[in-house]
């Protein structure tokens, strides 16, 4: 029994091809390079949104991490007036 594979690649030759077999690669490849291009615009869209999500909450948490050092700073700065204004000798 004979095959029809070819002897360099095991694809059959272009010769013994059937007509109901073959693919127009340059449709196939142009419609992946579509689809391909519209998936690429959609990530690119996703990856702006991402990056303005990011900054929002970059911002968001440098506003938190402000309010906790204002807040820390003042009950700091309490505890040194209280510190500072009781009586020395109550210490001793």
């Amino acid at each position: 029994m004979e095959s029809n594979l070819g002897s360099t690649n095991g694809m059959p030759e272009a010769s013994e091809e059937s007509p109901a077999t073959s693919i127009d690669v340059n449709v196939v490849l142009e419609d992946d390079k579509h689809k391909l291009e519209q998936r690429i615009l959609t990530l690119e869209g996703e990856i702006v949104n991402l990056r303005l999500k990011q900054r929002s909450l970059d911002e968001k948490r440098r506003e938190a991490l402000n309010k906790i050092i204002d807040i820390k700073g003042n009950e700091d700065g309490r505890i040194q007036n209280v510190v500072q204004d009781s009586p020395k000798e109550s210490c001793r």
